[in-house]
């Protein structure tokens, strides 16, 4: 638990309070949220079917479309391709 409260305030913090600024809460979240990604693509692949694994594609593949959509400045893109990455994240 404390690893997903801790996400969630580096996330809302990088996201929300620092987002047009250079902070290292921008690289705290993004470390964080790599670790907590793989963490939880073993875990749900060591403990249920391999196939179920498969459901991380789809936030992933929100968060590869909002990286992409940053790397091209296209910031409504990137808005609404990180917005997905974080729904689909929690839901999934």
């Amino acid at each position: 638990r404390f690893l997903w409260l801790l996400q969630a305030f580096l996330s809302v913090s990088a996201d929300y309070f620092y987002v047009n600024d250079l902070h290292i809460v921008h690289g705290l979240d993004r470390i964080f949220a790599t670790y907590n990604t793989i963490r939880m693509i073993l875990l749900v692949g060591s403990n249920l079917p391999i196939w179920t694994v498969s459901f991380a594609l789809l936030p992933l593949a929100m968060y590869y479309n909002g990286a992409l959509a940053k790397k091209t400045n296209r910031v409504d893109r990137w808005i609404f391709f990180h917005t997905l990455w974080h729904l689909f994240g929690g839901v999934l």
